[in-house]
């Protein structure tokens, strides 16, 4: 192949299958304690190659992280400190190992190999740049990187078009990825680089310098960016609400909201590509979803396929059948679930005996409120308090571990219904109380609005939960949970 870029098309992989062996590599600059859907894309082009027999490297960019890519980026990046990009690199590594494992289990079996797969590799560029001064490091760049070359790249463009400039070191940051390039290529046999297609001028850098100082040829891959329909890129630095960020890392956002999320994906971005970047189905199979997409929309045919292998592939079997069995109950009424049946009689009612095992298996799981695929409150208030305090307390464990439930306004002015009996209506003019709570310090305290309710209220309400499993599900809004009673009122 003399090409220097092959640009990713639906045929790639029988393409890729006719040539001579491969060694790609991709980097991911650890800028954040997770990855996010957006590198979800790239990541799995290695994971594409690695299925048509090519050895592949998944490289982490703790080096170039402390310099910062400029490509997109209107001003600076701020730098977030060593000790967090080591950290953050470990975080990486991590779930690079889970998304492979995951792959190799579910996803690989369905492949038609025409050779072995190849070997998948996790390395961090910090590896060599902490062993190399910088009079080394322009003794093998500089003399083979044009001026020219690097003054007419597109970030460049951008950041003197936004009027901010661009400082030396963000100038440089191309040299910087190019070595690693040249690096893998010398030591590794690494001949081919994938990144997102706003990644050409980088990777062009790194395939000059393989070309001047090694004298050898170097190739490209480019796999398409996650597009809005707005022709916005999908990834934490383009959104304007933190809270709307698909993070792969279940410690920042739980596996049934991952899947949720993704579940209720605007129809608007259900096209072709976007499927295509975030799965591994055949052109047919996306044909069929979307022809299904097009004759039952309120069933969300396409959100759902891409939530089940995303989900699959991010967190695992047990994650997506979790999941989905806590969806049925907690939005049994939804178009999107066969069953219209109000959440407590879906509990007991809705499910098999052996889905409504796992499922408790799951909620019991007590590490659930952080770790765990579901969303889940382990009531551990003292047996003999008053249902008052007990509702008070779940409330503070709901509120203070919501940050991935999106959970943005108060309760009051949401709504609250505890096991189908609605305890506040929900009130768009609500304000915060003036006096801070003398238990919990809060001023969003509810207790003397619940304090005011009829006699018995809440006490019933606890009472409704679901005998014989002791869970309750509390609703905020159109948010719900579970929660794990210690001891149900009798």
């Amino acid at each position: 192949m003399n090409l220097h870029f092959f640009i990713f098309s639906d045929g790639y992989l029988d393409d890729l299958d006719k040539d001579a062996e491969l060694k790609a590599y991709c980097g991911f600059d650890p800028t954040a304690d997770s990855l996010q859907l957006g590198n979800l894309v790239a990541f799995m082009g290695l994971l594409r190659l690695q299925a048509a027999g090519n050895n592949v490297i998944a490289l982490i960019g703790e080096a170039t992280s402390l310099i910062g890519d400029p490509t997109g980026q209107k001003e600076q990046r701020v730098s977030l400190g060593n000790e967090i990009y080591s950290s953050n690199s470990e975080h990486f590594r991590e779930q690079f190992l889970k998304l492979q494992s995951n792959f190799e289990e579910q996803f690989l079996p369905n492949f038609k190999l025409s050779r072995n797969p190849g070997e998948f590799k996790i390395m961090n560029n910090m590896e060599w740049h902490k062993k190399q001064t910088l009079l080394d490091f322009l003794r093998f760049t500089a003399n083979c990187v044009r001026y020219q070359e690097l003054a007419h790249k597109e970030s460049v463009k951008t950041r003197e078009a936004s009027g901010s400039g661009m400082s030396m070191h963000e100038f440089l940051y191309p040299m910087l990825q190019a070595y690693d390039f040249a690096y893998l290529y010398q030591c590794h046999s690494c001949n081919v680089q994938l990144g997102g297609n706003d990644q050409i001028g980088n990777i062009d850098t790194g395939i000059a310098l393989i070309r001047r100082k090694l004298a050898e040829s170097a190739f490209g891959l480019t796999v398409p960016l996650l597009l809005a329909p707005d022709g916005t890129k999908v990834g934490k630095t383009t959104s304007n609400n933190p809270d709307d960020v698909i993070w792969l890392n279940p410690a920042k956002l739980r596996p049934f909201h991952f899947y949720q999320k993704l579940l209720n994906l605007p129809d608007k971005f259900m096209s072709p590509t976007f499927i295509k970047c975030l799965t591994f189905f055949s052109t047919e199979e996306i044909d069929a979803i979307l022809t299904e997409q097009k004759n039952n929309p309120s069933r969300r045919p396409a959100q759902r396929a891409i939530a089940q292998e995303v989900t699959l592939l991010v967190h695992g079997a047990g994650c997506l059948q979790a999941s989905e069995l806590a969806s049925r109950v907690l939005y049994a009424s939804s178009s999107v679930n066969t069953t219209h049946q109000h959440p407590m009689l879906a509990l007991s009612e809705g499910l098999t005996p052996t889905e409504r095992n796992f499922l408790v298996t799951c909620l019991a799981h007590y590490s659930a409120p952080t770790d765990g695929p579901l969303p889940v409150i382990h009531d551990k208030v003292p047996f003999d308090a008053s249902p008052i305090d007990r509702l008070h307390e779940v409330l503070k464990s709901a509120l203070s571990s919501g940050i991935d439930r999106g959970i943005g306004l108060s309760v009051e002015e949401r709504g609250l219904t505890l096991n189908g009996h609605c305890l506040l209506k929900p009130s768009p003019y609500a304000v915060p109380m003036k006096e801070s709570c003398k238990d919990c310090k809060e001023r969003s305290c509810l207790r003397k609005k619940l304090a005011a309710l009829e006699p018995g209220v809440i006490e019933e309400a606890w009472k409704a939960a679901d005998l014989a499993t002791g869970f309750s599900i509390l609703q905020i809004g159109k948010l719900m949970c579970f929660v794990e009673l210690q001891n149900v009122f009798s």
